[in-house]
């Protein structure tokens, strides 16, 4: 026993003298088996959201982490959910390989063709009281609004949702107990059957006395990345000082 408390006492101030949470990571996985994760492609993620920080004076206003569901986020989501189960629990059909030797048909949902999707996490302000967001509940904190061009489009759905684990890999912080997600859906085409997911859009969060906005601006290679997030005048926003979370 004195001789187990002695090498713990010593193992304990190595570590002491080793600087740096870096440091004791590498020590780390140099002696202990790392688990094997899987790779995504973070890039992609960064391209399709944004986190604000909304301040009025020193009040915090909302903190508020957004994902646009676009197809590379899609497809994202859906080649984790087939390595980890290998089929799709949708509606479609996608071919993917198994094994390396046959394909197998596999559902994939369809709705993406015809809707823009975002998620919005957002801060428990109120939650239990009222809603935190809706297009149509004047009682909301929040509604959400679509601006393309000089065109403003109101949402089709907004609901609250629990985000399944391969989403809340792609987005959102680790410990969201005291977050809520909301999904928001909106008409991909308009009257004139214009492809909205092509063109610079913003997705704006208002309330009765604030107004935050989310701006993606296509590339030239077809991808899309989004603008510093802004407030409305007599508001603060502020990025974080580092990326938004992706879990690993």
């Amino acid at each position: 026993m004195k001789y187990i408390n002695r090498v713990s006492i010593n193992f304990l101030i190595l570590l002491a003298c080793l600087p740096g949470c870096a440091r004791y990571y590498d020590w780390g996985s140099q002696h202990f088996k790392q688990a094997d994760k899987r790779d995504i492609n973070k890039d992609i993620v960064k391209s399709y959201s944004s986190t604000m920080v909304l301040y009025d004076g020193f009040q915090t206003v909302g903190l508020f982490d957004v994902l646009w569901y676009a197809d590379p986020i899609r497809e994202l989501y859906e080649q984790q959910v087939i390595d980890r189960y290998g089929k799709l629990p949708t509606t479609s059909k996608v071919q993917v390989a198994e094994g390396g030797a046959t394909n197998q048909e596999l559902p994939v949902d369809p709705s993406h063709a015809k809707e823009l999707n975002f998620y919005v996490m957002l801060s428990l302000v109120d939650d239990i009281v009222r809603p935190l967001m809706s297009a149509t509940n004047a009682e909301a904190l929040w509604t959400p609004v679509l601006c393309v061009g000089e065109s403003l489009h109101t949402a089709t759905e907004v609901k609250k949702v629990t985000l399944e684990p391969e989403l809340k890999r792609l987005f959102g912080p680790l410990d969201d107990r005291y977050r809520a997600t909301y999904k928001v859906v909106f008409n991909r085409y308009d009257a004139n059957n214009t492809d909205l997911a092509q063109q610079e859009l913003t997705l704006y969060l208002q309330s009765a006395r604030y107004k935050v906005a989310f701006t993606w601006v296509p590339t030239e290679g077809g991808g899309v990345r989004p603008l510093a997030p802004s407030a409305m005048e007599g508001t603060a926003a502020l990025e974080p000082e580092s990326e938004p979370s992706l879990i690993d």
